[in-house]
């Protein structure tokens, strides 16, 4: 993050890395709130640089979901949003790239998408506990 001064006032840029995210289909937007390819928000970029930097409290965030300060209600509301499509008859995909999978209620919710018909593509670098073969759930989902 880069602060500057112009004029009377502070503006502040942000650069993300490359992005090591699998690309959405074709005709898809990314969900992910904190995807590379999603829009930022600036603001949003500048209050997580301060409450890291201990200058802010933990602000509401607008378009990034911050690890521990709620990352796990977003991601899984996020997995209920496309369940909800899938039983609505929608189109209904999931596609993550992830170090690990073990939080529980995560894996619960996959289950669940997978169950209402929701199309999932994982890619876990590391360890995973979502089971293979578990009934109900589509196949090579989990």
């Amino acid at each position: 993050m880069v602060v500057r001064r112009e004029g009377n006032r502070s503006a502040a840029t942000s650069i993300s890395p490359p992005a090591t995210t699998i690309p959405p289909p074709r005709g898809s937007t990314p969900t992910c709130p904190s995807s590379p390819a999603g829009r930022r928000s600036p603001d949003d970029v500048t209050a997580l640089f301060n409450t890291l930097t201990g200058f802010a409290e933990v602000p509401s965030w607008k378009r990034l979901a911050v690890a521990p300060l709620g990352l796990q209600a977003r991601v899984i509301h996020l997995i209920d949003r496309e369940a909800k499509r899938a039983r609505a008859g929608e189109p209904a995909r999931i596609i993550a790239k992830l170090n690990a999978l073990v939080d529980a209620d995560v894996i619960r919710a996959l289950y669940a998408a997978s169950q209402a018909g929701v199309e999932i593509d994982l890619l876990v670098r590391g360890i995973c506990c979502l089971r293979p073969g578990v009934p109900g759930c589509r196949s090579g989902s989990a």
